[in-house]
């Protein structure tokens, strides 16, 4: 019984460290990581430097991203320190 209870508790320590390795993308130190779903299907973003800044000051422009993409990029900017607008 001790035996099922340590090997129960090397799997969960090992699925832990896979997830926690494997993390994808995160926004901060001026790169934005944001996942955006549509009527077709959805993409994740992830951008850095200029390409970042682009797409922040983007948000609610004329041509830019509007609406429920707006928001989450607009959260995600602000995460990672960039201006948005």
């Amino acid at each position: 019984m001790i035996g099922g209870v340590l090997g129960l508790l090397a799997v969960a320590a090992a699925v832990l460290l896979i997830s926690l390795a494997s993390a994808g993308h995160r926004s901060g130190h001026g790169c934005i990581s944001v996942g955006l779903a549509s009527s077709t299907g959805g993409v994740q973003l992830y951008r850095c430097g200029a390409p970042a800044r682009a797409l922040c000051s983007s948000v609610d422009q004329p041509g830019g991203t509007s609406g429920a993409a707006a928001r989450s990029i607009r959260a995600q900017c602000r995460k990672a320190g960039l201006p948005v607008g």
